[in-house]
């Protein structure tokens, strides 16, 4: 597919019909639709989580973290995460 028409026209043939119904899903299912990815460079040297928040408790400042947008929802359970992990 390398030609706009024929993007066009694949998009309307097989992804239009679906618009309506994925739409409701995601509606329905929103907060349970989005899953929760974490990215660590291999560098890091953190084989899993506990690893990795012992790391950054040993370095404050050193390590920081993206997200979709402050106050989204995976913005909200880092937050939540970084908090009780800090309190801990």
């Amino acid at each position: 597919m390398t030609d706009d028409t024929e993007l066009k026209a694949w998009f309307f043939r097989e992804v239009f019909p679906l618009e309506a119904g994925l739409t409701r899903y995601i509606r329905r299912n929103w907060r349970s639709a989005l899953i929760p990815a974490l990215a660590v460079p291999v560098s890091l040297k953190a084989a899993n989580v506990k690893e990795l928040i012992t790391l950054a408790a040993s370095s404050p400042g050193k390590l920081s973290y993206g997200s979709s947008g402050m106050g989204s929802t995976p913005d909200s359970d880092a937050m939540t995460t970084r908090s009780s992990s800090v309190t801990q």
